[in-house]
């Protein structure tokens, strides 16, 4: 009997990427597999154990993700691309994920005029696994054809050809990395999270490091405890810490001065006692007009803090966000490589 071509189950939102995901079916074809998208399932809004039941028979899951966050899941408010995302990451299943390019072209009508949910869902792509960028149809088209060829070849092998000896391969270690700084760094903390997807990119088969952005984005809501606490319950260990300032110093907690003073009272009371995480501090320097006592407040305590941490050698300075983002990319592979940061590693 012969063998059935392998599913591939395609997650994007509807309207707007409806050429680019008809590029990835037949991609997809090319490549010897069947696509499996929700134009296909049963008639009518999809229902999630349908949805699920698909994600479950698909041998791998593309994820094509433009501008748009999409129409959300009733039960869990998410956007279905989201919640497909989950349900894939939860099943194991081999994860293909292209992002639109931000520097590309894109229909103004096209692209979410709230970008907060969209932006939250791409940036938690590039730091959960590793992506890749397309600015058309074509060059996606290649892409999922490249990405795809050699998984559906040795999917088609029969068990005699497979070699009995097991290949040498490298073991991957995940380095938690915690984000700490007040909400006016936004773009600065996606530049984060692009920064450490270039570096994962090479690290992983370079030096076997992956590492994984922890961001209070990511946190489950929970009701009762002050939110800074519910914070800190789901960080868990960590391995560097890295903070973000530049006009505010952010809202007291019941025990510091903002919530990022308290995240880093808790990183360098660790390191006291543990010898880790690896702390870095990075200032913007960028010049802003202030218009309220209250700001200049803010602005006061941040040089303040600044001061402080000069003596402690772990701060760093930057104007734009694209220098930030390769001074940040340029920091992690020198980081990464020092003796002390490797043994901090091997010892758990």
């Amino acid at each position: 009997m012969p063998k059935e071509n392998p599913r591939v189950f395609i997650s994007s939102t509807f309207e707007d990427l409806a050429e680019y995901r008809n590029s990835v079916c037949e991609a997809v074809v090319r490549a010897g597999a069947e696509p499996i998208t929700v134009l296909n399932l049963e008639a009518g809004t999809p229902a999630p154990v349908t949805v699920t039941d698909r994600i479950d028979r698909a041998d791998a899951v593309v994820f094509i993700v433009g501008h748009r966050y999409g129409t959300t899941e009733t039960t869990s408010r998410k956007s279905w691309m989201e919640y497909e995302y989950e349900i894939a990451k939860a099943r194991a299943k081999p994860l293909l994920v292209f992002l639109a390019d931000d520097a590309a072209p894109w229909p103004p009508k096209f692209v979410d005029t709230d970008r907060t949910k969209i932006q939250q869902f791409r940036t938690r792509l590039a730091s959960d696994v590793v992506v890749r960028f397309f600015s058309g149809p074509d060059d996606l088209r290649f892409a999922v054809h490249d990405a795809l060829a050699h998984f559906v070849s040795a999917l088609a092998k029969p068990p005699e050809t497979v070699p009995q000896k097991v290949v040498t391969s490298r073991e991957v270690r995940i380095v938690r990395l915690l984000l700490s700084s007040p909400g006016d760094v936004a773009d600065e903390r996606d530049r984060v999270a692009k920064a450490v997807f270039r570096f994962n990119q090479q690290s992983v088969e370079e030096s076997g490091l992956f590492i994984k952005v922890v961001r209070w984005e990511d946190m489950a809501p929970q009701i009762g405890p002050r939110p800074q606490t519910v914070i800190n319950k789901q960080i868990g260990g960590y391995h560097m810490f890295c903070g973000i300032m530049w006009n505010r110093f952010g809202t007291p907690t019941e025990i510091a001065a903002s919530g990022t003073k308290e995240e880093f009272d808790a990183a360098i009371e660790c390191w006291e006692s543990r010898g880790r995480p690896w702390i870095t501090f990075y200032f913007c320097d960028r010049p802003a007009n202030f218009t309220t006592p209250e700001q200049l407040d803010q602005k006061r305590l941040v040089l303040e803090f600044r001061t402080q941490l000069n003596s402690k050698g772990i701060v760093r300075a930057f104007l734009t966000g694209i220098e930030f983002e390769e001074l940040i990319y340029e920091d992690l592979r020198r980081i990464t490589k020092i003796p002390e940061f490797i043994r901090m590693l091997d010892e758990g």
